[in-house]
């Protein structure tokens, strides 16, 4: 068994062999001569000892022939792939798949030409109808600015802050004199701020009489925006495809 020969060997004296060196028979050139070469030992390995045995390692050859064997394996298994898609029955399914690939790339062709103006108008009618919505969003948050901007100038109408410091000044002499039993002086000063808040009250009233028309506007305002928001949201709810596309006439 020729797997099975150990060969000994000598070296001189000095030469140091490491512990995961391996031997490998190489040939000597054109003349096939053949030696054993040392190969593969690390600086960092222990040192062998006489009687130690050196295992054997893959010569170059054989490392070629090996990764020869490799490729020739692999590219039998290709060709054993290829001549089974390339039989009869893949050939036909092949042909069938490109006529099919075939025909459905010119159906899609021909939808696209049929219905290239549809797609157009459909385009068309969505980027209008979106349009159209947003102005009607858009008029509806102006009259509920208007409205509100209306409102807040009528609460800050210095006329109304007026007639509440007046109020509150009523009261406060009130309890003062009660206090101080001062009963004849609070009413002459009940009388005097009542008289102002009168002026007051005069004051407010024509502040109301001046922005009735503008309350009222506001309130049509208001009730205007209230019905479209309730008509709006009930058109959306009935027909959401109103958000997509413009509603048949």
């Amino acid at each position: 068994d020729v797997s099975k020969i150990i060969v000994e060997i000598s070296i001189r004296h000095g030469i140091v062999v490491k512990s995961d060196a391996e031997a490998v028979v190489q040939v000597f050139g054109i003349t096939g001569i053949k030696y054993i070469d040392i190969i593969r030992e690390s600086n960092e390995s222990a040192p062998l000892k006489p009687g130690d045995f050196i295992p054997s390692g893959l010569s170059t050859i054989d490392m070629v022939t090996g990764k020869a064997d490799m490729i020739t394996e692999k590219i039998e298994i290709a060709l054993n792939n290829i001549i089974a898609m390339t039989d009869i029955d893949n050939r036909t399914r092949l042909s069938s798949a490109l006529a099919s690939t075939g025909e459905l790339t010119n159906n899609l062709n021909q939808l696209v030409l049929e219905n290239r103006d549809n797609i157009r108008k459909i385009a068309t009618d969505l980027a209008g109808q979106s349009g159209h919505m947003l102005g009607r969003v858009n008029a509806i948050f102006s009259h509920l600015d208007s409205a509100v901007f209306a409102l807040n100038t009528v609460l800050t109408n210095p006329a109304i802050d007026h007639s509440f410091k007046n109020l509150e000044s009523i009261t406060g002499e009130f309890k003062e004199g009660l206090g101080k039993g001062k009963v004849t002086q609070t009413l002459d000063n009940l009388n005097r701020t009542l008289s102002s808040t009168n002026d007051a009250v005069t004051q407010f009233n024509k502040t109301l009489t001046g922005n009735r028309e503008r309350l009222n506007q506001i309130m049509d305002r208001l009730e205007m925006t209230t019905r479209n928001l309730a008509d709006f949201t009930q058109k959306i709810k009935e027909n959401p495809s109103l958000l997509i596309r413009k509603q048949e006439e």
